[in-house]
């Protein structure tokens, strides 16, 4: 998300966008609901939102939940925690990504640790914050 906030909106193509939420809404007919549709609703919400802070995040999250429940992936569910954390919900997202900290899956993974330690900088959670930040640059 820190990458996301800090990018400049004015210098995306409009024409781009435009032209991938037209497919977008192309694809959309019909009954059949794909991981691609959801994939690419959540890049069209960064998309067309003015402004990090004007981002649909309960459309996001709600687009995670259907994908969470058509690809059980550890990295959806982080993805759902990082969105919770915008939803105000930081120590719900703490919670779950902790429990991720389990999963075999994302034990090389070290946006896991880098996401636990941003999240527990913002609650000023320093002490965990600086174990989790170490965790993630030793990976």
């Amino acid at each position: 998300m820190l990458f996301l906030r800090s990018r400049d909106r004015g210098l995306w193509d409009k024409k781009l966008i435009g032209c991938g939420v037209k497919y977008l809404h192309m694809a959309s007919t019909g009954d059949l609901l794909t991981e691609y549709h959801l994939q690419a609703g959540i890049a069209a919400e960064h998309c067309l939102a003015k402004s990090f802070e004007e981002t649909d995040w309960s459309s996001i999250y709600h687009q995670y939940e259907l994908l969470y429940q058509i690809k059980k992936n550890p990295v959806i569910k982080l993805n759902m925690a990082i969105v919770s954390s915008q939803l105000k919900n930081e120590a719900e997202a703490i919670q779950t990504l902790e429990e991720l900290t389990r999963d075999k899956e994302l034990s090389r993974y070290h946006l896991l640790p880098a996401t636990l330690g941003i999240l527990n900088l913002k609650i000023k959670n320093h002490q965990k914050a600086r174990h989790y930040l170490s965790e993630a640059k030793k990976k």
